[in-house]
């Protein structure tokens, strides 16, 4: 049988385009799970109160994405797709107007703060309407404002940890622990009326907050549709409020509702 050699100068301009392709930049983007915060830490300071320190762990959960400027390689594309954890998005999809890293970063920090001012007020509107004003006072919550309450996290963008800061306010000034030395983890924006709302990168935080330890997770009702994966070990469960997010925390026992599959 006659067998035709493919010529070297061929061979090599195959293997020259082969690695131009690996290190060209390509117009996609990714995102990944993130690193977690305890916000029973340090992120949440009470002033003028008293405050408690319930056991166990309230994390917050984040994404990396790719920076509006970044290019990702052929090569960036084909280890992330590898590991299976992130999500590779055409550019366009993240970003759909041409922006800066420092605008992103501008627009994330001025989220950030008007997701803290959200959940304080939620927080300190829960405290009002489930005690007694002699409660209020025995406690000394009546003398409790937003300007009280400081919170700070490193690092971080965004209006998805609003539900985890109201709930970690609430949890600093109940003398009742109901974290209970578990390690909860959770995402949603959150209003000041206390409604929870959607985010994006569910999968992604999942994996994060179960790397970190995280056991149950609470989520967003509007997400649930979003989820493709559920880490092994972890329940989530969905919530639309922070009424709802603290009845589930306060509850005995270890059966929860679930999102609907």
């Amino acid at each position: 049988m006659y067998r035709q050699r493919i010529p070297f100068i061929s061979v090599a301009v195959m293997v020259v385009a082969g690695l131009l392709a690996f290190f060209a930049p390509l117009p996609y983007a990714v995102i990944k799970p993130g690193p977690t915060q305890n916000v029973l830490a340090s992120a949440i300071k009470i002033s003028g109160v008293k405050s408690f320190s319930p056991s166990g762990k309230l994390l917050t959960t984040t994404v990396l994405v790719s920076n509006p400027g970044a290019r990702m390689m052929g090569a960036e594309v084909i280890i992330n797709w590898v590991e299976g954890d992130s999500v590779i998005l055409p550019r366009i999809a993240l970003y759909p107007k041409e922006v800066s890293t420092k605008e992103e970063l501008q627009v994330g920090k001025k989220e950030m703060l008007s997701s803290q001012a959200d959940a304080t007020t939620a927080a300190l509107a829960w405290i009002a309407r489930t005690h007694t004003a002699a409660q209020l006072h025995a406690l000394g919550l009546d003398r409790l404002t937003g300007g009280d309450i400081a919170i700070k996290l490193k690092e971080t963008g965004g209006p998805s940890a609003g539900l985890v800061f109201a709930l970690g306010i609430v949890a600093k000034v109940e003398p009742e622990d109901w974290i209970r030395g578990r390690t909860i983890a959770g995402t949603g924006t959150i209003d000041g009326a206390g409604n929870v709302g959607p985010i994006g990168g569910i999968d992604q935080k999942l994996i994060g907050a179960r790397r970190a330890g995280a056991t149950l997770f609470l989520v967003p009702t509007d997400n649930c549709a979003d989820i493709t994966r559920v880490p092994k070990g972890m329940t989530i469960v969905p919530v639309s409020s922070l009424v709802q997010a603290i009845a589930v925390l306060r509850a005995p026992g270890t059966s929860y509702a679930s999102c609907p599959r």
